[in-house]
């Protein structure tokens, strides 16, 4: 699909994530299973166009996505058992067969697998755009419903145990016990990759862990009490539907994540081969990565440096064609503009009322920006987020859906959190003092 192709297509934003080649190559690789057990799923297979980490699905998708979804709520409920069993074995797999000495031979069996948990991901992705608009319109036959308020995680992801793990290690931190260094140990030898997402971001270590424990405070928390009301009765399957999809896309993304950290040696060693580094081997595209594993196929190097600078992407056949300069920045005048808002309002994730300073987060590399009592505002949260979100008072994101991170996470730690709110990456710049009301849902610019 070209230039000319992609703008006769009518596109409509999808969400925003600031990836590398390597992992934006899995998504716009996407394609319906041939699996004949996979293939009641590729219903939820569209089309992903990224420019600089914004995502575009064709408007026609996007749409099928609604109406299916609300097919399978009123007609087939089943499906979602179904997926969710599919998705525990696809994961038990993946982490079966990526384990062990991490070689060429195993890196190539990780980019496949990594390609199967994508594809559930991008289906839970597109479940999720469509349970949220089907809540959305249920909603409205009732008084005063926020949706959100129903929806809660039973059963820890990987990074929920890491919090849960760290609150314990703070306790014999602060007593100064003598068992602190060997759970330390224990710690990390679980949790170093927390901090990285999609060969991004920094890992744990002991003195990252030290310096965290020693601004930490421990609050009194309880879990969040689920409303049971007629709402609830009338819509408690597809609730915990919800949850249940908030639950895998997070569980998937955290599993890839903890196994990809353990392929960071091997690619730093193998691009050395080619006197690359890191930020270089991890500019290249799946199918470019299998080409240099298998035949030294290397890419030119002054693409990889404007890879490096932005770059966008969207599915060729069998490969990825990789958008640059001015092209790239043609594409983004004409798909992205949007107007700023005078109001922000947003969805309350989690209600609160807190007054900081805004520090805006556009990527991890912003994370030491984040101060104890800051308002985090972000297009969307990540895994790698939770460190920087442990400190701020309060989190405003752009995308907002019943299975974002930022929800989710805001619940676990019971801090005000209101998603959904348009344009506030724009509306906002660091240092504004602003009021975050999400007992309303209203962000409000002090000065």
């Amino acid at each position: 699909m070209n230039k000319d192709e992609i703008l006769r297509e009518k596109w409509v934003f999808h969400g925003r994530w600031k990836e590398k080649p390597i992992t934006v190559s899995y998504w716009r690789l996407n394609k319906k299973s041939d699996k004949k057990e996979y293939q009641k799923y590729n219903s939820f297979v569209v089309t992903l166009l990224n420019l600089k980490g914004d995502n575009y699905i064709p408007k026609s998708q996007a749409k099928n996505t609604i109406s299916v979804t609300r097919k399978i709520i009123e007609t087939d409920f089943d499906f979602f058992k179904s997926l969710f069993f599919d998705i525990e074995k696809v994961l038990n797999r993946y982490r079966k067969v990526c384990s062990g000495k991490k070689d060429a031979e195993k890196f190539l069996i990780f980019l496949k697998e990594s390609r199967e948990i994508f594809f559930f991901w991008d289906i839970l992705s597109q479940l999720n755009k469509g349970i949220t608009y089907y809540l959305e319109e249920e909603s409205k036959k009732f008084k005063d419903i926020n949706y959100f308020d129903y929806i809660s995680i039973t059963k820890d992801t990987i990074l929920t145990k890491e919090y849960k793990d760290f609150k314990k290690l703070f306790v014999l931190f602060k007593k100064k016990s003598p068992e602190f260094e060997e759970s330390l140990k224990s710690y990390l030898d679980k949790y170093e990759f927390a901090g990285t997402h999609c060969f991004l971001g920094l890992h744990q270590t002991k003195e990252s862990v030290l310096d965290k424990l020693k601004t930490f405070e421990l609050k009194e928390e309880k879990k969040a009490e689920i409303k049971k009301d007629k709402f609830y009765e009338t819509y408690k399957k597809i609730l915990k539907v919800a949850s249940d999809v908030a639950y895998h896309r997070m569980l998937i993304a955290e599993t890839f994540d903890e196994i990809s950290y353990q392929f960071w040696d091997f690619l730093k060693s193998f691009a050395k081969k080619y006197n690359m580094d890191f930020e270089e081997i991890t500019h290249y595209t799946y199918p470019e990565l299998i080409d240099l594993i298998k035949e030294g196929k290397t890419v030119d190097r002054n693409s990889l440096k404007q890879r490096q600078k932005d770059f966008g992407m969207i599915k060729e056949g069998d490969r990825v064609y990789i958008i640059l300069n001015d092209e790239l920045n043609e594409l983004i005048e004409k798909l992205s503009s949007k107007e700023i808002p005078t109001v922000m309002k947003g969805t309350i994730a989690f209600k609160g009322y807190v007054k900081g300073i805004t520090k805006i987060i556009k990527s991890i590399d912003e994370f030491d920006k984040i101060k104890k009592g800051d308002v985090l505002v972000s297009f969307e949260t990540t895994p790698d987020y939770v460190i920087a979100m442990g400190k701020a008072a309060a989190f405003v994101t752009e995308q907002g859906g019943i299975t974002s991170h930022a929800a989710i996470i805001s619940r676990e730690m019971r801090k005000p959190c209101i998603v959904g709110v348009s344009n506030i990456t724009k509306a906002l710049k660091d240092g504004d003092l602003v009021e975050v009301d999400a007992n309303k849902g209203i962000v409000k610019k002090i000065k």
